[in-house]
């Protein structure tokens, strides 16, 4: 029976990174308003190997100030979230390898999506 899977047994969090701080690395800025109780939104651009072209991306995380309450889940979207598409809704990386591992496979460069897809076709013509 399957019972899941345990990253943390192979790349234990870093103490020192911050989901957060990489998205402002990246050029992503935080949409917040302390007064109000609504949840922490990062937006940026990112490349978008579907289009060939930068994407808006939002980041979100639920947020309850009144209990200071932070949900251990985001979501990703591209776009915007009332007309663009969730990519993303899981747990928030908390180390440097899940992190680019994610973003990875959400936005991959073209270079890596050519050879992953190379890599998977060769494989299937290798096993069929």
């Amino acid at each position: 029976m399957n019972e899941g899977f345990n990253l943390l047994e192979n790349f234990p969090i870093n103490k020192e990174f911050s989901f957060f701080k990489e998205l402002e690395k990246l050029g992503f800025r935080k949409l917040d308003d302390p007064q109000k109780d609504q949840n922490t939104q990062y937006i940026g651009t990112i490349y978008d190997y579907e289009t060939d072209s930068l994407a808006k991306i939002i980041v979100e995380r639920e947020e309850k100030s009144f209990a200071g309450c932070f949900s251990k889940y985001i979501q990703i979207y591209k776009n915007h979230e009332q007309f663009g598409k969730c990519i993303y809704n899981g747990f928030m990386p908390q180390s440097y390898i899940v992190f680019h591992t994610l973003m990875t496979h959400l936005f991959p460069t073209k270079d890596f999506a050519l050879t992953y897809e190379n890599k998977v076709l060769e494989n299937e013509v290798r096993y069929t």
